[in-house]
């Protein structure tokens, strides 16, 4: 996150009900060039988003963009992963 703040001076943080999330006063398609790809591990498997697979806007807000990936606050550096990370896999479920 701190990297991104270096990349574009406009990124904030903010606390939205009791969660601190990251939002940078400029529209999505300005920043999809500039932010850098996000990799992570999960178990054995490498996964890559790129800035358009992890920044939304909300409607009637074109000129802020939220960066949809939010730590959790605690020492063993985990990020919670919901709707804007699924929105990039087909996801099926097996139940057996």
């Amino acid at each position: 996150m701190n990297e991104m703040k270096k990349v574009e001076r406009s990124i904030y943080s903010t606390e939205v009900d009791g969660a601190t999330i990251m939002v940078a006063r400029t529209p999505c398609s300005d920043l999809y060039d500039k932010l850098a790809n996000i990799e992570f591990d999960l178990q054995s498997t490498k996964i890559r988003i790129t800035p358009r697979g992890y920044l939304y806007r909300l409607p009637n807000q074109n000129n802020d963009c939220f960066i949809g990936l939010q730590s959790i606050p605690d020492n063993s550096n985990q990020y919670r992963l919901g709707t804007v990370f699924l929105r990039n896999f087909y996801t099926a479920l097996d139940y057996d």
